[in-house]
């Protein structure tokens, strides 16, 4: 894959990632420039001077691995459970955005902030849904958690409206 390929998939996957209007701010500030498109130079000027790329943490992953280890002495099948909630939410097939996930903390009543990193709130919440003691208060706040089911055609219409106003062809 050459850099070109490689930055419109990095692209894309941030386009998935936010909600159409959160992208508004962007486009316009590309579109007008001015001090909107200032800011997007400074945060880009701070990446570039912090050198590097920031790497998974190994504790998030030792963390979420001690939490099911814990869990499978004393509850192996919420263990499993919470294991294919942890592995269905890294993939994104439930709880496809963080704003799933911080929706779904204030839904099952957890008290404590979520992190702002997606891979930390997910570790977080595992942890907390270890603490659930019931397992049928267990099951029905996992029947509140979203699926993938977002309906991406009509998404990227909006997004192709966005970028491109003045066009009649959808």
């Amino acid at each position: 894959m050459d850099s070109r390929q490689a930055l419109v998939r990095d692209l894309a996957r941030l386009f998935v990632k936010y909600d159409l209007e959160d992208w508004q701010f962007i486009l316009n500030a590309l579109r007008e420039g001015g001090p909107e498109l200032a800011l997007l130079q400074d945060a880009v000027e701070d990446l570039v001077a912090r050198g590097s790329r920031p790497r998974p943490s190994k504790a998030r992953h030792e963390s979420v691995r001690a939490v099911f280890s814990d869990l499978e002495k004393k509850d192996a099948e919420k263990a499993d459970i919470l294991k294919e909630l942890y592995d269905l939410m890294k993939k994104k097939d439930a709880a496809p955005r963080l704003a799933d996930i911080r929706d779904f903390c204030v839904a099952a009543g957890i008290k404590a902030s979520p992190p702002k990193r997606r891979d930390d709130v997910i570790v977080f919440l595992i942890k907390e849904l270890a603490t659930v003691e019931d397992k049928a208060s267990l099951t029905h706040l996992l029947r509140q958690l979203p699926v993938g089911d977002r309906d991406l055609h009509d998404e990227y219409r909006g997004w192709f409206r966005m970028i491109y106003p003045d066009s009649k062809k959808d």
